[in-house]
Parts: structure tokens; sequence; C-alpha cells
């Protein structure tokens, strides 16, 4: 049998099996590939119901990596098997590659048990990959480096006067970016040491001020318009 005559054998199983004329078998056939058969009408599953423009893409995922794992036979796949494929997975991938497969898995057994092919619920079986945004960035900055990045500021221009006078208010208060950006020189009281923020919900809260920020707020000079915004 040659190889032009396999290929278009399987072309073939695979068009019957995406337009309903035959179901997916899980008997082992000479040079057919059984996932690909699989893949194909899950592809056009994903198309016709979920309107999936990119559904071979994410189909190719599951097959490609995860599918050699789980067998041919999805009557024999259990909760066991499916959990375990996820965890040996997650040793050899990176932790965005493996919600990826996740993702994919999931719809891909959702669509296995509306055919009837393997038994409900395995979905559930897969274990959450937690990925929380902006979690690869440090918790915080030491002190050494704060120290250089005001130290950084050229204190003998306008903008560096400006831009230390923030950093101090940033590292020293613990202010968000938000109040000092919205923050007036008329907003520090230089007899009390005081700094006024305007916190959630309009609401005003007196800050105690810091000597070096005091200092470093100081050399901004007086706003040319009142209440023209410190930055």
């Amino acid at each position: 049998m040659s190889a032009k005559y396999v290929n278009r054998a399987r072309r073939f199983v695979g068009f019957l099996v995406e337009y309903g004329a035959v179901t997916p078998s899980t008997r082992e056939l000479p040079g057919v590939d059984l996932h690909e058969v699989q893949i194909g009408a899950f592809q056009t599953w994903l198309r016709r119901h979920r309107g999936y423009p990119s559904a071979p893409s994410v189909a190719t995922v599951v097959w490609s990596w995860l599918l050699a794992d789980l067998g041919p036979d999805p009557k024999l796949y259990d909760a066991r098997l499916v959990r375990q494929v996820i965890l040996d997975e997650a040793q050899r991938s990176s932790r965005a590659n493996l919600k990826t497969m996740t993702m994919a898995l999931r719809g891909y057994l959702k669509y296995l048990a509306t055919q009837g092919l393997c038994q409900p619920g395995l979905d559930q079986a897969i274990p959450t990959v937690p990925q929380w945004r902006l979690s690869a960035l440090p918790l915080y900055i030491s002190t050494a480096d704060v120290d250089r990045v005001v130290a950084s500021c050229d204190v003998t221009t306008p903008m560096g006067i400006r831009d230390h006078a923030v950093l101090l208010l940033l590292a020293r208060l613990g202010l968000r970016a938000g109040d000092v950006s919205s923050m007036c020189l008329e907003d520090i009281d230089w007899r009390e040491g005081t700094l006024c923020v305007r916190a959630k919900g309009r609401h005003e809260i007196r800050l105690p001020l810091s000597q070096d920020a005091g200092f470093g707020n100081s050399r901004t000079g007086v706003p040319l318009n009142p209440g023209q915004r410190f930055h």
C-alpha cells in the first residue's frame, strides 16, 4: 500500500468524521493516525458549535503534546490518567504552555463526552494552573535600590528636582502614583509638617511629612497658577 493511497484514505476518513457520516473508530488501522482523525472531528465541532476560527491551532496543541500519553481509545480515559498526564507535562513545560494545554484538553474532553466517546466529567479532573498577573515581578524594592533611584535624579534641573520630590513621596510615604499626580503644593502644610492626601471616596487624610521628603518638595518652587498639579 503506497503512502499516497494511505494519505488519501486518511483525508477521506477525516472528511466522513467531520460531517458526521461515521464516528471515530478506536480500532487500529494500518497507516491511519487515529489521533489525527479524532482531532479533525474536534476541529469541526469547535468551528460549528463554538465559532472558533483558530480551532485547528488549539486542537493541534492537544494532539501534539497530550494524546500520545492519553492513548488512542477515549473510553479508557479516567480521572487518574487525565490528572497524571497533566502533572507529568508540568515537569517539562512552562506554566504558560501548560495553561494552554489544560484549556485545550478541557475542551477536547467535553467534546468527547458530548459524543459519547468518553465518560462525562473528566474535564473536572484537570488541575488548575495558577498564573497570577505580574507574579514574576519582585514583591518589593530593596532600600539600596530605592536610594540609587532617588540619587539618579539630576537636582540641578527643574525636571530633576520634580522627579526627586515625586520619588521621595513614593518611597517615604508609600503614596500611590495617582495620589502624587493629583497633588498640589498647596496640599503641603509647611508649618505643621503634614501632607494632605485625597484618598478614595474623596476622603482627605493628613500624613506626616518626613524631613527629606519635605526638603525635596520645597525645592520644586511655587507653581505659577494656584492649584497647579504637582506633576
